[in-house]
C-alpha cells in the first residue's frame, strides 16, 4: 500500500494600494475594505491566509497576503476575485 502524502500549495501575493484610493471619501474606503475582507472570508474554509504589512520594508508593496491550501484551484479562484 502506498501512503498518501499531504501537499500544500503556497502563494505569496504583494499588493500596493493606489495612492488615489486614499483620496476617496472615508465611507467608500470602508466599503472597499469590507468587500475585500468579505472575499477573503468566503475562502477561509479552503485557504489559510495571513497578512503582513510591508510598510517600511519594501517600496513596491504595502502588504503581503500569504495563502496556503491543499487545493490549487481554491487559491486560483480567490485570486480571480
Amino acid at each position: 500500500m502506498t501512503e498518501q502524502v499531504r501537499r500544500d500549495f503556497v502563494k505569496y501575493s504583494f499588493f500596493k494600494v493606489d495612492p488615489a484610493w486614499r483620496l476617496i471619501p472615508e465611507k467608500e474606503r470602508q466599503d472597499s475594505k469590507a468587500q475585500f475582507a468579505e472575499v477573503l472570508n468566503e475562502f477561509s474554509d479552503r485557504v489559510s491566509m495571513s497578512s503582513y504589512s510591508m510598510v517600511g520594508t519594501r517600496g513596491d508593496a504595502d502588504f503581503l497576503l500569504w495563502k496556503v491550501s491543499e487545493e490549487l484551484e481554491a487559491i486560483n479562484e480567490l485570486m480571480a476575485r
